[in-house]
């Protein structure tokens, strides 16, 4: 998800690997649909992501 407010010059970016509200979301649609991955107590899952930054004018 990216944010950029108007007229400033900068943005905030949160990595996201789901739709919004995707526990939600299970109940209508297939998780494969949505994303998101339940996790039992004591359960831990790791992602990583790469950003690469390039800069224009």
């Amino acid at each position: 998800m990216v944010y950029s407010p108007p007229g400033k010059d900068w943005f905030c970016a949160e990595p996201v690997s789901n739709t919004s509200d995707a526990f939600n979301l299970n109940a209508t649609y297939d998780p494969t649909q949505v994303g998101g991955q339940p996790l039992e107590p004591g359960q831990s899952l790791t992602s990583v992501m790469t950003f690469d930054v390039a800069f224009s004018e």
